[in-house]
């Protein structure tokens, strides 16, 4: 952006959140504390001893929901939570989409491998 930041601050709307983004440091983690699926995602994801798990990172400019890192793997492992479809959504679209997306976070080998995970499988008790 460009310009007074004092005064994009002051406009308000789409100016102040891109302002925001590009003035925060790391992930703004106040807009995941109300989320349960990505609460409950983060804590399966870092329930590991070594491992450590981070909400709102970005990978190629690209925002994942979570990122694992572990203490013995070569690259972190990004992981997009896939929560179904919409009510009006087609299927083959849907899951088109969110493959397209895993490709564009895992696409080089020094990137993050990334993984998309089911909601339904949050509340799968029987793999744990």
């Amino acid at each position: 952006m460009v310009g007074d930041m004092n005064l994009w601050r002051k406009w308000g709307g789409v100016a102040t959140e891109l302002l925001n983004a590009a003035t925060t440091p790391g992930p703004r983690i106040e807009e995941h504390a109300a989320d349960d699926l990505l609460q409950r995602l983060y804590q399966v994801m870092s329930i590991q001893p070594g491992t450590t798990a981070a909400l709102g990172e970005s990978v190629h400019g690209h925002p994942v929901d979570v990122l694992v890192r572990t203490q013995d793997a070569a690259r972190p492992q990004a992981v997009l939570l896939d929560r179904g479809l919409d009510e009006s959504a087609d299927e083959a679209r849907h899951l088109r989409l969110m493959f397209h997306r895993r490709q564009l976070v895992d696409c080089s080998e020094e990137s993050a491998h990334a993984l998309r995970y089911p909601a339904w499988r949050l509340y799968d008790t029987s793999t744990r």
